[in-house]
């Protein structure tokens, strides 16, 4: 979720950055538009001066524009669904909106107009008081965010609709203004929304480290070493002679987590998972459980009926049942198998191995 959360504010600033240079360059068009209205020519030169005068480094502008929005957009829409499952395992119980629909009204007409920012005020109240949420307010910023957000929208109707029905240069001036207007006002939500991802992150980041339940967040993107993501964000290295889940191959090779009576759950969601693996489309979003039985002194691993299955590879382990497949034993779904030190299983892949340790 830092990682997340970093990413997008990276990308929203180099937003605000982008549309920066495009109110700059609509200000050019506008001057460049003023001293053509004061010009005397006929229509075919008046309009050929127009596309003359506008054209020129706008376009690369505005294409760099859209490219960012777009990666953005993404980005922003990956954050809202993470940051409302990571609220919900937080503690933050009978929330309306679930992590899908937080994003998925922002698809829904005339209801995108206030459904996505009761969402975000639901993502905000929980993360400041998982336990009692309702209570929890609401800061100013999250309801100018939302404002500025409509009202851009308006304005970039209003140029749109002034642009298909231009019939001289008044028309483009307008146009011109609404577009320095909507471009100043892109970098206004950004700065915005980069300021209240920062504080729901930091918001989440306190309730963890509170509750002491560090989430293990991995992605493909991100070369995996043998460290788990704490609470605070920061990375500190696993104690030594602990049970403990390693990879041994694969995007996940050199990953460490500890382990302990206290199963863990291993997945695709952050909602229901503590041990995430991101962008595996393979592994189900709860995939299987994962623990150390102290007092028998073994692992035990649970395939929680998976698409695509958990395999054992090595023949150490206790005796489990289990289909027998080329590639390894595919354990039963919901049967708890109890495990020795030292075997190897994968889930979905056998490209992706971990190995069941204690040192």
């Amino acid at each position: 979720m830092a990682a997340l959360s970093a990413w997008t504010k990276a990308w929203l600033y180099a937003q605000a950055a982008i549309f920066t240079l495009a109110a700059i360059s609509g200000w050019i068009d506008h001057q460049t538009l003023a001293s053509l209205s004061n010009a005397d020519r006929n229509g075919d030169e008046l309009w050929q001066a127009v596309i003359d005068g506008t054209a020129g480094w706008q376009s690369l502008v505005e294409l760099g524009g859209s490219l960012i929005f777009l990666i953005t957009a993404i980005l922003i829409l990956r954050w809202i669904y993470r940051a409302n499952a990571c609220a919900r395992r937080l503690g933050a119980g009978g929330m309306a909106f679930t992590p899908g629909w937080s994003i998925g009204w922002y698809f829904i007409p005339i209801a995108n107009l206030w459904k996505p920012y009761q969402a975000m005020a639901e993502i905000w109240r929980a993360s400041s008081k998982p336990a009692d949420w309702r209570t929890a307010r609401v800061p100013p910023l999250l309801g100018w965010w939302w404002a500025v957000w409509l009202i851009s929208g308006l304005v970039q109707y209003g140029e749109l609709n002034l642009l298909t029905q231009a019939q001289g240069i008044g028309d483009l001036l307008a146009a011109n203004v609404l577009r320095l207007l909507s471009d100043l006002m892109t970098v206004a939500l950004s700065v915005m929304l980069a300021r209240i991802i920062d504080r729901i992150q930091a918001l989440q980041d306190a309730h963890a480290q509170q509750r002491g339940e560090p989430q293990i967040s991995i992605s493909e993107s991100q070369p995996s070493q043998a460290r788990m993501s704490a609470a605070d964000g920061s990375s500190k290295p696993v104690a030594a002679r602990r049970p403990r889940l390693v990879g041994m191959s694969g995007p996940y090779a050199g990953l460490s987590v500890p382990l302990s009576d206290r199963p863990l759950v291993i997945g695709r969601d952050p909602a229901v998972s503590q041990v995430v693996l991101a962008d595996v489309d393979t592994i189900s979003k709860r995939h299987a459980l994962i623990g150390y039985d102290a007092a028998r002194a073994c692992f035990f691993l649970q395939d929680l009926g998976s698409s695509n299955g958990t395999f054992v590879l090595d023949s150490t382990g206790a005796a489990y049942p289990g289909q027998i497949q080329a590639q390894g034993r595919r354990l039963p779904a919901a049967q708890r198998c109890e495990l020795r030190p030292g075997v190897r299983f994968y889930l979905a892949s056998p490209a992706i191995v971990f190995q069941l340790m204690l040192e």
